[in-house]
């Protein structure tokens, strides 16, 4: 049984159950199936529904539930999500009706990019939040630090409370993210700004009088117990600190988000690798890299949304680049001229 895990009651339990069970063999994130299984259960349960497999019927009412519910992203997610279940539990010989691929809907979230000052603000805010009540399972003392650490790695929310001690190597400078989106491990730069709160925060963690805060398997970020902090909970504090510091929430499809840390994180350091003289498009293998995207057209949509958001840095890019053009386009019309 993972932490992750739901009590299911629906007749496909079982097979929801072998399922995130495979995940977890997999190394692969479970939690997102655990998640929507809820939803389907549920839905389930209501309909007093009878039958050990999911035949068309009933999979068309879940998903006309989810259309009004939803976004139409999350809408062909879930979607593609249930085709992988249902995929499965067949495969284990329960025969079910296995939908037709969705088209993924075409991307038009522009994420919120916070600017120096927002940021300032933002971490201000951060630092400053207090709890009303004493509770021991409070996570408050780790938010500091690990926002700061989403916007100086660009990393996700998962991956950053994934981090176990073992993870996180302070004297070389590396923290290995096991536990990623795309299932492939990489590693994240700690530069000295970051290595001070680092530093900072593990100061103050560990003289919580708790068992096993310090081994290498526990938690990274973790709660009084040693207990891993769920995703809502920091997401719940962002938006205090983001109220406190003055800045709009224009709603889910219009943030700003916690996961608008990652966005900001590439789109400046892209500009500093622009203004420090680096063509922009050349910059494109190394931010791959850095977001641990597996295609590089994945990044290539931070390179138009900082041309949207900063153009004078993106013509300063042209500007660079233009002089190597000069001399490949003059040798060119020499070459042409030599050889008519």
């Amino acid at each position: 049984m993972t932490e992750y895990r739901y009590t299911y009651k629906s007749p496909l339990k079982e097979y929801m159950y072998a399922f995130l069970d495979f995940k977890v063999s997999m190394n692969q994130d479970e939690f997102s199936y655990a998640f929507l299984f809820k939803h389907v259960d549920a839905f389930l349960v209501e309909r007093e529904y009878r039958k050990t497999f999911i035949d068309r019927e009933i999979y068309k009412e879940w998903l006309a539930t989810r259309v009004n519910s939803v976004s139409p992203v999350t809408l062909s997610r879930e979607s593609s999500m249930m085709r992988t279940f249902l995929t499965f539990s067949t495969k284990m010989g329960n025969e079910c009706y296995i939908p037709p691929p969705r088209n993924y809907p075409e991307r038009n979230y522009v994420p919120h990019v916070f600017s120096h000052d927002e940021l300032e603000a933002l971490f201000n805010a951060i630092d400053d939040l207090r709890l009303k009540n004493r509770c021991i399972h409070n996570y408050l003392h780790m938010m500091p630090s690990l926002f700061r650490l989403l916007y100086s790695t660009g990393m996700r929310l998962g991956e950053a409370l994934e981090l176990r001690n073992k993870d996180v190597d302070m004297k070389a400078n590396l923290i290995r993210l096991r536990k990623t989106k795309n299932h492939h491990e990489r590693f994240a730069p700690i530069n000295e700004s970051l290595k001070a709160v680092l530093e900072e925060y593990l100061k103050n963690r560990d003289r919580i009088p708790t068992e096993g805060i310090r081994h290498p398997e526990g938690y990274f970020f973790c709660g009084a117990k040693g207990q891993k902090c769920a995703n809502m909970t920091v997401r719940l504090w962002f938006h205090k600190a983001r109220e406190n510091a003055g800045i709009t929430y224009y709603g889910r499809a219009g943030g700003p988000n916690v996961h608008c840390f990652r966005h900001t994180a590439c789109v400046h350091a892209l500009m500093k690798m622009v203004k420090s003289g680096k063509d922009p498009f050349l910059c494109l293998p190394i931010l791959t890299a850095f977001m641990g995207h597996r295609d590089p057209k994945d990044t290539e949509y931070y390179l138009h949304l900082c041309e949207e958001l900063y153009p004078e840095i993106v013509e300063l890019g042209h500007n660079i680049s233009s002089e190597i053009n000069d001399v490949i386009y003059s040798a060119i019309r020499q070459y042409t001229n030599e050889n008519t």
